[in-house]
Formats: structure tokens, C-alpha cells, sequence
């Protein structure tokens, strides 16, 4: 029985008997809804009473009939410090990036918003860092349309300040963090629904996890389920330094392919040239992967970029090999006709998401458990490059627009 429900306690009757006034207390005491400092108080006056009473409680206010003043002076004390207990917390102030137009950068507007109290199934979060990715500017921007006003952002670190009903895998003071679900991660606190968030184990910092486990779960689904990479195959991975990239090119190496990356600069290619085999530029690429290959083509080309690259990807896979497209950096994929695929080699396309590898509870736990496991045993070296505070949110999706960062971006609350 909850403090909401009402009708805790219904006409005590003492003098009915011992058994009667034991159920009673019994009830009092097994209720989870009350606070400590009511049931002390009312059972107290319980004890001593010797008349009916009859108590009901909705929505944390209390009314209360006794012939006995002190009696009614303590229960009634006790009920209020239940209703103020109740109410406190219950409504909070955070500061929030939302958009109330599709626009470039400036349409992003810090505002200070109510967060109520975590209702069935969800946890209350103190965010601690938040991710920036490319995909969030496709949301301002309108490439992905929103329904308005909007959030921003959907990853984040943070500690569970509180939970609601229900909610038995986290508790007060665990490091949490998610990657997808609704929007809004761009705030200091935020509710999120349980099954939605992942623990943050011990050796994976805050900024690796909010900066990194939308990228790293991306990577793990891409070589391990959408084309599975093996040993001896030949890949070919887009924006070899980018978030995405870096960590996917890594963890490629490890599970014994040859890796090559496209690059757009010589800045980006020292970086990649310290986990991918060979690095090529983005000008004339397919024939760059024709000669490397020894004419042959790749297994599998993993293409974030989108219309500048899509054609000359084709071109560069092996009989029956696979496109997987997976980001619109330049633009989405043009319209082509199915038989483009046939001429072509027999070849596979294919437009994934994370959020259909990620569907069940088992799924996301696993491909979360997966890539933080990879990071603690140092198979793969996550890198966070820059950092802003939550209101300067605009600078940062211009410079990520710009390609003016490296590694994964971060806002601060």
C-alpha cells in the first residue's frame, strides 16, 4: 500500500481486541510509502490510545478524529512532516539546451526547466559529462525532423540520484550512462527510463564512457554483427579518424583484419596511421583500394560519410561484398536502382541503425559490456579531444560541422 493510494489506516478499534490492533501495527510498520518519522510517531500514539481513530492519507495530506489532543498533536505533527517530506524534491530546476526551430547552431537556446520526481521505472540522473555527436546535428538542423520544442543529445554520463517504483538494477550513487532513447541529454539532470541506461564499471572514466559508448556500441554492432570481421579479410573504413572510426579501425586490427582508412588531411592521417594498415585519401580511393588489394576489392566497406563516398564504395568491394552505410556526414545516399547491386558483383547495401541492434535489455547490456570490456583491457584506446560548457553547445556543433575536432566531444554541465 503507497502514502497515494490512501485508506492506510482505517478505524482502529482498540478495545475489539489485541489481534486487531497487531494487524494494524503490522501494516504501519510493513509500509514502504511512509517516512521513518511518521511510523515512529504513529505508532507511538497507537500504543497509548485507547479510543477509535480513524486516519486517512491522500496524496500526503492528513486528516485525523481522536478525543485525545496530545495524541492528535503528534499525529497530526507526524502527518505533516510526511506531507512536507512528500513534496520536497518532488519538483526540481536544471538547466536544459533545447531548440524551438530547425536552424543552424543558433536556434540553440539554454533554459532552466522543472524535473519532477522519477516516476515508476525511472531514474533520476546528476549528469557529469555529455556527448556530442553528428547525429545530434542532424536533429537541430531538421535532416532528421523533430517534433518542436525540442531536446538535444542523446548521450550521457552521470550518478543516479534517485529511483522510482520499481527500479531494482540501480540505486542511489552508481556511475551510469546511456546512448540513444528520447532526446535530451544535452541538461545537468535529467530522468532517463531504467532499462535504458548501463552501468559504468570501475577502470572507464565519465568522459570516456559519455564521449565514447555511442561511438564504441556503434563499433561493436558494425564488425561483430552487421558484416562480422575475421580474420584475413581486407576492410576499407571511411573517416578512419573520426569518432566512429578510430575506435572501429582498432578494434578491426584486433580481431585480425587488414584495415584501410580514408583520411582528409595529412593531421588526420598520423593519427590513423598508428592502427590502420594502410591510409589512403578520399581522391580517386576506389582505385587507391583496387591496387592495394591486388585488384580484388574488400570484404566490407563501412561508409559514415553518405553521398560523397557512396558511388566510389561500390567500386571498391570484392565479388559479393557488403555496403554498409551507416552515417550521413555528407549528406544522405542518393537514389539508385537495386540493379546498380548486381552489375556490380552480387553486391550487399545496407542502412543500419543502433537502436535495432540494441532493441531487447540483453542486447543492449551485451553490446554496452562488450565495448567497455574492450576499453579495460586496452584492446581499444577511446580518445575525448575537446570539451565545452553545456552553454556553449553552438560552438561545439560548429566545430564538429567544421571538422575542427579530433577524437569525441564533450559538453560539461
Amino acid at each position: 500500500m503507497s502514502v497515494s493510494n490512501l485508506g492506510l489506516i482505517q478505524s482502529w478499534q482498540f478495545y475489539h481486541g489485541k489481534a486487531r490492533f497487531l494487524a494494524c501495527l503490522e501494516g504501519l510498520l510493513r509500509d514502504d510509502g511512509l517516512f521513518t518519522l511518521f511510523k515512529v510517531f504513529a505508532v507511538g500514539q497507537l500504543i497509548n490510545l485507547h479510543s477509535a481513530i480513524v486516519i486517512s492519507i491522500n496524496s500526503g495530506a492528513v486528516s485525523l478524529h481522536s478525543r485525545y489532543g496530545l495524541s492528535f498533536a503528534c499525529l497530526f505533527l507526524a502527518g505533516l512532516f510526511c506531507q512536507l517530506s512528500l513534496f520536497k524534491g518532488k519538483v526540481m530546476q536544471t538547466q536544459v539546451i533545447r531548440i524551438h526551430q530547425h536552424g543552424d547552431s543558433s536556434v540553440m537556446q539554454l533554459e532552466t526547466s522543472s524535473v519532477a520526481a522519477p516516476q515508476a521505472g525511472e531514474v533520476l540522473l546528476k549528469q557529469t559529462a555529455i556527448g556530442v555527436n553528428f547525429i545530434d546535428t542532424y536533429h537541430r538542423s531538421g535532416l532528421y525532423p523533430l517534433s518542436l520544442p525540442s531536446g538535444l543529445g542523446v548521450e550521457a554520463c552521470g550518478v543516479v540520484e534517485a529511483i522510482g517504483a520499481g527500479v531494482t538494477e540501480f540505486k542511489p550513487g552508481d556511475r551510469v550512462a546511456y546512448a540513444g532513447g528520447a532526446l535530451g541529454a544535452y541538461a545537468v539532470h535529467r530522468l532517463m527510463p531504467a532499462d535504458k541506461l548501463v552501468h559504468v564499471p570501475a577502470g572507464v572514466s565519465d568522459d570516456i564512457a559519455a564521449g565514447t559508448l555511442l561511438r564504441g556500441m556503434t563499433a561493436q554492432y558494425l564488425l561483430k554483427k552487421t558484416f562480422p570481421v575475421h580474420v584475413g579479410q581486407t576492410i576499407l573504413f571511411h573517416a578512419a579518424a573520426g569518432g566512429v572510426g578510430q575506435l572501429a579501425c582498432q578494434w578491426a586490427r584486433e580481431l585480425g583484419a587488414t584495415v584501410i582508412g580514408t583520411v582528409g588531411s595529412e593531421e588526420k592521417a598520423k593519427i590513423a596511421r598508428t592502427y590502420c594498415d594502410h591510409i589512403i585519401g578520399y581522391e580517386h580511393f576506389s582505385e587507391q583500394v583496387r591496387e592495394i588489394t591486388g585488384g580484388k576489392g574488400v570484404s566490407v566497406v563501412y561508409d559514415g560519410v553518405g553521398a560523397d563516398t557512396f558511388a566510389g564504395s561500390l567500386d571498391c568491394l570484392a565479388v559479393r561484398g557488403m555496403l554498409v552505410s551507416f552515417g550521413n556526414a555528407s549528406g544522405p545516399v542518393p537514389a539508385f536502382e537495386p540493379a546498380i547491386l548486381a552489375q556490380k558483383g552480387s553486391l550487399f547495401f545496407t542502412r543500419p541503425t543502433l537502436g535495432h541492434y540494441t532493441s531487447t535489455r540483453a542486447e543492449l547490456v551485451n553490446t554496452a559490456a562488450d565495448y567497455f570490456h574492450a576499453v579495460r583491457r586496452g584492446l581499444l584506446k577511446p580518445e575525448v579531444g575537446q570539451s565545452y560548457a553545456l552553454a556553449d553547445a553552438a560552438q561545439a556543433h560548429q566545430d564538429l560541422a567544421l571538422r575542427k575536432t579530433q577524437g569525441s566531444t564533450l559538453l560539461r554541465p
